[in-house]
């Protein structure tokens, strides 16, 4: 799915559920904002020394050294089970800050476009890139979006019948048995308006230390002004710091996205279509989890925060788990891929033809987009 994030830079909570199918779950986002930004300022560019740090933790009671043989194979259900490998990530390497501070300018595209949001609102605006290639690869996959319109209008607002998108306010979501929500998931993705947020985020300093911590923490951060090789189209992945989203945040900036800010404070909020709480009930006093460890909520609850123009091309998301994303602030423009029944998606071949491709959308592409705007509040 290709997604879109307007007007401020967005904020988004985003939470694993393991029982939400995945169906049509390959993504593609991008991220605008037609609000005036503040003065420049530069990011930082602070580097440490490298070293070796211990990492002090309770080893696993089964020694890895007396399993594994032919005549002494490993029972899985007698080895811990960790977030992280306990034998194997013994010694870290502390990461240096890579963000440069240098960048080039962002080109103004010369076209704007026009998406609509879950009710059919329009939502325009025209973007920027560092490089010529993101208008080009932008402007592709919004061609093959817009062959699917019906008198102008996208297909979840003029054939919704039709739709891998399906719209429901809160309300009426609410008033649906588990049973019923689980239906409609495995039938469309499901977007939820006007979900109500714990607190009001916006991107500002304050939302910023909400959810990602101290300006000085370390974070790993997708850089798209560094230019791609070979006429590819994706960011580079550096290690830098939360104050670097904010001192970028204008138009003379650098365009960044930060993925990966999980929710040590999240909530842990039960959903009648996620079996994330239930399992993790079962699961507790077996295979070495202590039957009181508490649920893991960094791993499974993360913010996102992307300055206008970010974009994800097309994946999906791993691990197996369903991912939902509710927009706190800003909007983002979220792509769905479509199969047709001569090419489906459930084909092994779907992936290996010549055609298919991650970052570009080719004229012998066997597949179609469908586009809608998130706003805040809206759940997907």
């Amino acid at each position: 799915m290709p997604s879109v994030s307007r007007p401020a830079e967005g904020v988004y909570n985003d939470q694993s559920d393991e029982s939400a199918p995945d169906d049509c779950d390959t993504t593609m986002r991008f991220t605008t904002d037609n609000s005036d930004e503040g003065p420049t300022t530069h990011s930082s560019n602070t580097t440490k020394p490298k070293a070796l740090a211990k990492r002090r933790r309770s080893s696993s009671p089964i020694s890895a050294r007396k399993l594994g043989s032919k005549g002494n194979p490993i029972d899985l259900d007698k080895v811990a089970s960790f977030f992280e490998p306990v034998l194997i990530r013994e010694y870290l390497e502390e990461e240096d800050i890579s963000l440069a501070i240098t960048t080039g300018p962002q080109i103004v595209g010369s076209r704007p476009y026009t998406i609509f949001d879950a009710t059919g609102q329009p939502v325009s605006f025209t973007p920027s890139f560092h490089f010529e290639v993101y208008h080009e690869r932008f402007r592709q996959f919004f061609d093959r979006v817009e062959a699917l319109y019906d008198h102008g209008l996208p297909i979840h607002i003029a054939r919704p019948a039709e739709s891998v998108i399906k719209t429901f306010t809160y309300e009426a979501w609410k008033a649906l048995t588990p049973t019923q929500m689980q239906q409609e998931l495995w039938k469309k993705n499901i977007i939820v308006s006007g979900w109500p947020l714990r607190e009001k985020i916006s991107f500002n300093e304050d939302g910023l230390r909400k959810v990602a911590g101290a300006q000085s923490r370390q974070i790993s951060i997708n850089d798209y002004s560094i230019k791609p090789p070979d006429h590819s189209c994706g960011p580079t992945v550096v290690s830098g710091r939360v104050r670097d989203i904010w001192d970028n945040r204008h138009s003379s900036g650098k365009i960044l996205n930060a993925l990966d800010l999980p929710s040590y404070d999240g909530h842990a909020e039960p959903t009648e279509y996620a079996s994330d709480l239930h399992a993790w009930d079962v699961t507790r006093g077996h295979h070495h989890i202590d039957q009181s460890s508490l649920y893991p909520i960094g791993h499974m609850r993360w913010a996102l925060v992307g300055h206008k123009n970010s974009m994800t091309f097309l994946h999906i998301d791993c691990e197996g788990l369903s991912t939902d994303v509710t927009v706190a602030d800003g909007g983002k423009a979220w792509g769905f891929l479509r199969d047709r029944p001569s090419s489906p998606l459930s084909s092994i071949n779907f992936f290996l033809k010549d055609s298919f491709r991650l970052d570009e959308v080719l004229d012998s592409s066997e597949y179609d987009f469908e586009l809608v705007a998130l706003q805040p509040g809206d759940r997907l």
